[in-house]
């Protein structure tokens, strides 16, 4: 019976004792720019896993210096829609809007060829609208 006492004594004071090292507490001091970087990467990151297959209005296809140019009226004439300028050897492509249905995509792009006739849709990754 003592002995049994005596197991049982110890094994409080041990976990007591365990139980006091366990609510240690350990500082870590960064630098401010860490999480800075840290901030921008996740927003990159996120920004790569969110797009999606989609359409965009192709409304230029050319020189660098013409597509600058298209860019800018697009964007003066539809300013709720982004406007995206993609190389594909050898040309220029202005691209507008992030369209993941269809049907809205062929709505807009009649409302834009009264403008830019020669547009059409093209399927490519797009940035779904939040």
């Amino acid at each position: 019976m003592i002995r049994s006492l005596l197991a049982l004594y110890a094994a409080l004071c041990f976990s007591a004792l365990k139980a006091q090292t366990d609510t240690a507490r350990i500082r870590v001091w960064e630098d401010a720019s860490i999480g800075a970087k840290m901030q921008a990467f996740t927003a990159v990151s996120t920004a790569k896993l969110q797009s999606v297959k989609g359409y965009r209005i192709q409304i230029f296809n050319g020189s660098r210096a013409d597509a600058t140019e298209q860019k800018i009226q697009f964007a003066r004439r539809y300013p709720d829609l982004s406007v995206y300028t993609v190389y594909e050897t050898p040309e220029y492509r202005v691209q507008a809007g992030d369209f993941t249905d269809s049907f809205e995509a062929e709505k807009t792009l009649r409302e834009v060829r009264a403008f830019f006739p020669g547009s059409f849709l093209v399927r490519t990754q797009v940035n779904p609208r939040r």
